[in-house]
């Protein structure tokens, strides 16, 4: 290859990986995975079909291995934030799990069943029109009052709040609350997490209009909003489980549910913290 030929390449092939690095830095910064904005706009939704870069962390864990129950977190706690959050303040090695939509009854009893059986802690993004709730109502209102489960806004019916009108944004908001209080007894308050992570300044003002404040996204998924298999679930979960992420899974298939014990595995290996947004944040009177 001629001299300046074989210069002039190298060069272009350095800009080009310095712009995709900056690229994903900066998806980084906002709490995103370069793979994970899709063409239909969902944020964090992605299953990249990609080996994780860190190693199995369950090489030397089988089915039967026993864990000790995660403890309830004694935190300082500090006054909720206002405005979009995507990770926790800190360096204390936290992980909030935050679960939406629940389209399959099974996956959220699933879910249940993990966490009375670990002592996980999580937070529902609730779709109130879903029936999943309602089959799990019992079930779910003892880990609400034990405080392992907290549950908070995801509207009606997962419409795209930017794309309605104002009318339709209250409605998804207000009627979800009404499903929550309810069903309950409890208030979703500051917290919802807008259909899609599509989130401007018009549904954000509606929003805190109506007591919901924090737009709660994410920074990390497991990519299962649509089916997928547990070594997908696995590969998202082995990459995003980290200290003082927000995570965002999905009740909307049961293939999660072959995951949990990898799930639990992860985060007594990383000596992670599971909790709920109330475990470390006040809640606005």
């Amino acid at each position: 290859m001629d001299r300046r030929l074989f210069l002039t390449t190298l060069a272009s092939g350095i800009l080009v990986a310095g712009a995709a690095a900056v690229a994903a830095n900066e998806l980084g910064k906002a709490g995103l995975s370069p793979f994970s904005v899709l063409s239909d706009g969902r944020i964090g939704s992605g299953s990249p079909n990609i080996p994780s870069p860190r190693p199995t962390p369950t090489s030397s864990i089988t089915n039967e291995t026993v864990f000790s129950r995660f403890a309830v977190p004694r935190l300082n706690r500090i006054p909720v934030p206002g405005g979009t959050i995507s990770s926790l303040p800190g360096n204390e090695g936290l992980l909030a799990l935050t679960v939406d939509d629940g389209a399959s009854a099974e996956t959220v009893k699933g879910y249940c069943d993990f966490v009375e059986r670990t002592g996980f802690r999580m937070t529902f993004f609730v779709t109130s029109t879903y029936g999943a709730w309602d089959a799990n109502k019992d079930q779910l209102r003892k880990l609400i009052e034990s405080g392992h489960v907290q549950m908070a806004n995801h509207t009606s019916t997962h419409k795209a709040l930017t794309k309605v009108s104002d009318g339709e944004v209250v409605d998804e908001l207000t009627g979800c609350e009404s499903y929550l209080r309810n069903t309950f007894g409890v208030s979703g308050h500051p917290y919802f997490r807008p259909p899609f992570g599509y989130i401007d300044d018009r549904v954000a003002n509606i929003a805190a209009g109506l007591g919901y404040s924090t737009p709660v996204l994410w920074y990390g998924t497991f990519g299962d909003a649509g089916r997928c298999t547990p070594e997908q679930i696995q590969a998202m979960a082995d990459q995003w489980l980290l200290p003082e992420h927000i995570v965002i899974g999905h009740a909307n298939f049961p293939p999660v549910l072959d995951c949990l014990n990898y799930i639990e595995a992860i985060l007594h290996q990383r000596k992670l913290q599971p909790i709920t947004l109330d475990d470390l944040y006040v809640r606005n009177a």
